[in-house]
């Protein structure tokens, strides 16, 4: 009977080693996905970075070469006209740049408003209402649609 006491709890500190080790590994993916998911999100704002350096350089070049394309040189009036879109552009563009947190947290307002309306609206979903009746957690499985109809869907008790 001794020994098989003794066998029992070398299995279960073995065990208890086990568990141990299992959690911590499940520590070290999980930063490791934490650590991949930065690294992505740092690559895809190097990107952008990028295209607005190429933007800069390309879009007055554009312009330029669109100005240059034309059949005729431009009037005077037309070319008044150029300049002022040209200015109120950066004027617009500056206040922009300027304002930009504050024009974040009106977006982030929004966002959060229709974030939170489309959840309430989700919750309160037929579909949502009846898979919880009864206390019980039900599961809504759509159905291959038979000839004639466009859609079906059963729920089907776990």
């Amino acid at each position: 009977m001794d020994k098989i006491k003794v066998h029992t709890s070398r299995k279960i500190a073995a065990l208890s080693d086990l568990r141990a080790k299992l959690a911590s590994l499940k520590e070290t993916i999980a930063s490791s996905q934490d650590q991949i998911r930065s690294d992505l999100a740092l690559i895809g704002s190097e990107n952008i970075r990028f295209f607005t350096y190429v933007t800069v350089v390309f879009l007055p070049l554009d312009f330029v070469t669109n100005l240059f394309s034309m059949s005729a040189p431009p009037n005077s009036t037309l070319l008044i006209n150029m300049i002022t879109v040209a200015v109120v552009a950066v004027l617009v563009t500056v206040s922009i740049l300027l304002n930009a947190k504050a024009i974040g947290s009106v977006f982030e307002d929004i966002y959060s408003m229709f974030k939170q309306r489309s959840r309430t609206t989700m919750q309160n979903s037929f579909m949502i209402k009846h898979s919880k009746r009864d206390g019980k957690d039900r599961e809504v499985r759509a159905l291959p649609d038979p000839p004639g109809q466009t859609t079906a869907a059963t729920t089907i008790a776990r």
